[in-house]
């Protein structure tokens, strides 16, 4: 857009590694990206055909599988920092491009087709009226125009605060987040989702987001994450 070219022109975009001006990753510090290209196991890192939870992790999450597009290190944890906490919206547009080629890889064996829908992790309205924007509904409209796929960033809604789950344990992570999702729209009588977010650690707030959507109706819940974080 228009309004997006000039803001480039006033403050334009600098590599998050060396500072180098041009986009988020210069051409040389996006080679040290490292780009998942065998799906694993969201919860023990097992090696599987797609993603999806092994026999022995199905059981604990909601979810049936995640599409981890990178590893978190390196440039992946600076661009995801300058994207949440820097204000950076437009960064955007990169980590949709990671999301889009790690769906794209395995998106027909997965079974994704046009009456999929794509829902962002919501965040409560004060949480993103404080950031400006909800990073998860950026990339979800990004995503969904590249795939084809119907957007809905307004239905599943959190319907409390939570602490962040930075600091937190595991089990106080998925304490954290227990019951904090709500679904305020028709059922989704057996639709599949495609449910977006910039990173994973535990998968607590994908499963509980993915129970609510189940709650609803919807048949399969598949995260797609730019990373899983430590």
């Amino acid at each position: 857009m228009l309004l997006d070219a000039v803001w480039d022109i006033v403050f334009p975009k600098h590599c998050v590694r060396c500072n180098q001006e041009g986009d988020y990753l210069c051409s040389v510090c996006l080679t040290y990206v490292d780009v998942v290209t065998t799906p694993y196991c969201p919860e023990c890192r097992r090696p599987t055909r797609y993603g999806e939870l092994c026999a022995s992790c199905s059981p604990l999450w909601d979810f049936d599988g995640v599409t981890i597009c990178t590893e978190y290190n390196g440039a992946v944890k600076d661009l995801v920092h300058t994207f949440k906490y820097e204000g950076c919206s437009s960064a955007a547009d990169l980590i949709a491009a990671f999301l889009v080629a790690g769906i794209s890889r395995t998106k027909s064996q997965i079974g994704v087709q046009g009456d999929w829908i794509v829902i962002p992790v919501p965040m409560t309205y004060e949480k993103e009226l404080e950031r400006g924007y909800n990073q998860a509904s950026l990339l979800a409209c990004l995503l969904a125009t590249e795939l084809q796929l119907i957007v809905n960033e307004k239905s599943l809604i959190k319907t409390r605060s939570t602490r962040s789950q930075i600091e937190l344990t595991r089990r106080e992570r998925l304490n954290n987040v227990k019951d904090s999702y709500g679904w305020v729209a028709a059922p989704l009588s057996g639709l599949s989702i495609l449910l977006v977010d910039d990173i994973t650690t535990t998968g607590a707030t994908l499963s509980e987001c993915a129970k609510t959507l189940k709650k609803a109706g919807a048949g399969r819940v598949w995260g797609v994450v730019l990373a899983k974080g430590h």
